[in-house]
């Protein structure tokens, strides 16, 4: 038996999240499941933490988006094949919809997973050629029942981020999809991968400058992969590369380092509360704040201040 009940259309935000118009997609697994999401949007981006319960089969349409699953939560699942039903999957599986395919699922009664919708328009992004892009999309086959531990752990990561948002800005979001999204393009043809594969090389030092300039002028509210890559005239991932390459870190990594180094001058110079003093480096939390100094540091934010 399938769920008939239509909820609101609104959707449920997760704290911090930008307020846009949800995707298509969203929309088409908001119907099907009957269920709201718990759901962050980003620029080309969207995640959603999904909990449906008393529910049987699904279907969805073909949508423009890829879609990433990862089952989280419930009873194994099967998705219909041309004249058959798949094997039973397990939690712990993904399941990857590339854009204009219909998918049918039976699922045991309760059902929780993340979905990360990626438009069309963030594959592009990831290299300057736009035949290519096509041909990626053109190329993309549905793969159900996928056991992949980078894919697993980068989509739980961008979990955790929706329910608890680390730092303001989208640089870690965008790097987790990132990293996603290439490795589900490099896997889906050995050949293809080959020749696509993107050119290595630093930056520049006058393009390094003008980054870390950048980085520096956005640490209270952040920026995007995106907004980086433009400032020097790559792609968001050929920048992501040279940039690594570059510095030894990536930019989110370097971004939380020059946040942290922020901090301590404050937490020197001034008698703020701790709070105060994360939102003002842009960290989201005291929490979250508290973690990445100990991390950078060694220490607290607290004791740092007793020490000094």
């Amino acid at each position: 038996m399938r769920r008939n009940a239509e909820p609101p259309a609104s959707l449920i935000l997760a704290p911090d999240a930008h307020t846009s118009l949800p995707l298509p997609s969203v929309e088409a697994f908001r119907r099907a499941l009957g269920s709201l999401p718990v759901s962050s949007n980003w620029r080309n981006l969207t995640v959603c933490l999904w909990n449906a319960r008393e529910l049987d089969q699904y279907d969805l349409s073909p949508m423009d988006e890829l879609i990433v699953n990862l089952h989280t939560e419930g009873a194994p699942v099967r998705t219909r094949l041309a004249r058959e039903w798949s094997r039973e999957m397990p939690t712990g599986h993904l399941h990857l919809i590339p854009p204009g395919v219909p998918t049918a699922w039976k699922v045991g009664r309760e059902l929780g997973f993340v979905s990360i919708h990626l438009p069309t328009s963030r594959i592009e992004g990831v290299t300057d050629d736009a035949d290519q892009s096509r041909r990626w999309i053109e190329e993309m086959r549905f793969r159900y029942g996928v056991r992949d531990q980078l894919l697993a752990a980068a989509a739980a990561a961008l979990a955790r981020e929706v329910c608890e948002p680390g730092e303001r800005g989208s640089l870690y979001a965008d790097h987790l999809a990132d990293t996603i999204l290439l490795h589900v393009l490099r896997n889906r043809s050995a050949a293809e991968n080959d020749r696509g594969r993107l050119a290595r090389g630093g930056l520049s030092s006058r393009a390094l400058r003008i980054v870390r300039e950048r980085i520096e002028d956005s640490l209270e509210l952040g920026v995007t992969l995106a907004d980086l890559a433009r400032e020097v005239g790559l792609s968001r991932a050929h920048f992501a590369r040279a940039f690594k390459d570059s510095m030894g870190i990536t930019p989110h990594r370097f971004m939380t380092s020059r946040r942290i180094e922020r901090a301590k001058g404050l937490l020197l110079r001034t008698d703020q509360p701790l709070a105060d003093v994360a939102f003002e480096v842009g960290f989201s939390s005291q929490a979250h704040f508290t973690d990445q100094f100990r991390r950078v540091t060694g220490s607290t934010p607290l004791r740092f201040r007793r020490r000094r």
